[in-house]
């Protein structure tokens, strides 16, 4: 049988953690037991809570497809006689 032995403090470090995108909010350990066809299997579980960084979720999404966007109708604004400036854009 495995078993945790310290509880959630077996697990360190996440105060440290530094992720792009997410914050730890929290986390806790268990143990549990697989139930496969080929028998029952000891097992250890950290599960955490995750929270998104809405400002990071934005700039990295929506910004560029919104700039991406713009930048397609460039196209339209320039003069219908001017042709190599509208290939150069949509390519």
């Amino acid at each position: 049988m495995f078993y945790w032995t310290r509880g959630n403090e077996s697990v360190s470090g996440l105060d440290t953690l530094q992720l792009a995108q997410y914050t730890v909010e929290g986390h806790y350990t268990s143990v549990s037991e697989a139930v496969y066809e080929t028998g029952n299997y000891p097992k250890l579980v950290f599960h955490f809570e995750l929270r998104r960084s809405i400002l990071y979720f934005i700039l990295e999404t929506y910004v560029p497809s919104s700039l991406l966007v713009v930048l397609s109708w460039v196209s339209f604004w320039i003069s219908l006689s001017s042709v190599p400036a509208r290939i150069c854009i949509g390519q």
